[in-house]
């Protein structure tokens, strides 16, 4: 068995990179633990444990969805958190609504509903986390932080493949392996 997902990377430029920095240093004093930036992706769809014998089919289909997807481009524009600023557990980055993802993430989800993974009830909200919050002691700080950056268009990058990974849970945190990139046509 392995543990899967399915994820679009995130090539980040400098300016991105630079405000990730500037709240780092602004909020160092916080209970915060950072995902390093070569493990940003948005998650098109988690898996799990999958057996080894699916992983040729479950590629097989993913080939098959991207060859029917185009590339496309996202718009990277806004910080926000999950819960809310009085119980913040996740920080992350999203982008603008994009027609492509969505259609993109609908064929995996058919595609994947055919291996008895279920779709998901919750509405695709595309994001990737940058941090995970263990405690605040100023929340105020970082709902200024956040609200700071509204409005910022921060870049824009095309989407060229999307990727199944494998995640192996550590003790540092998860470590992700590459099983096979998926070209969109």
């Amino acid at each position: 068995m392995k543990r899967l997902f399915i994820a679009i990377d995130i090539p980040l430029n400098t300016n991105i990179i630079e405000q990730i920095s500037r709240l780092r240093d602004e909020l160092v004093n916080e209970r915060i633990k950072w995902v390093e930036p070569h493990q940003y992706h948005i998650t098109l769809q988690f898996l799990g444990n999958v057996g080894i014998s699916d992983i040729s089919s479950i590629n097989n289909s993913l080939e098959k969805v991207t060859g029917n997807s185009s590339r496309f481009s996202m718009e990277l524009n806004e910080f926000g958190v999950f819960k809310n600023f009085r119980t913040p557990r996740i920080l992350w980055l999203g982008f603008s609504q994009c027609n492509e993802l969505t259609l993109l993430k609908d064929a995996i989800d058919d595609e994947m509903i055919k291996f008895g993974f279920e779709k998901s009830d919750k509405q695709f909200s595309p994001h990737f986390t940058i941090a995970r919050i263990k405690f605040l002691r100023e929340r105020h700080k970082l709902e200024e932080l956040v609200n700071s950056f509204r409005g910022t268009k921060f870049q824009v990058f095309e989407v060229e493949e999307i990727i199944l990974y494998e995640s192996i849970l550590k003790p540092a945190g998860p470590e992700y392996y590459i099983i096979k990139k998926h070209t969109l046509k």
